[in-house]
């Protein structure tokens, strides 16, 4: 996820997973999801996708990628 701290708009980079669906959640410091982009993986599993968080308040946020193969939340900052 860059940049990090993101302003309106973060981006999220993917290389290397297996081709198929994949989503990600952002959620806020009580677990709320606050953002939701549902994303297909080409047959490479590389791919740049961005999410308008341009409605989030400025703080501290989780984003959580979920797809078949592979999982990983990050901490990210709103500034």
């Amino acid at each position: 996820y860059y940049p990090n701290p993101f302003g309106n708009e973060i981006n999220i980079k993917i290389n290397n997973l297996s081709e198929g669906d994949a989503t990600v959640e952002i959620s806020d410091m009580l677990g709320k999801i606050v953002a939701t982009r549902n994303i297909h993986l080409s047959h490479s599993g590389n791919g740049e996708f961005k999410i308008d968080v341009s409605g989030l308040s400025v703080g501290t946020y989780f984003a959580r990628f979920q797809s078949s193969t592979f999982s990983d939340v990050s901490r990210i900052v709103k500034k």
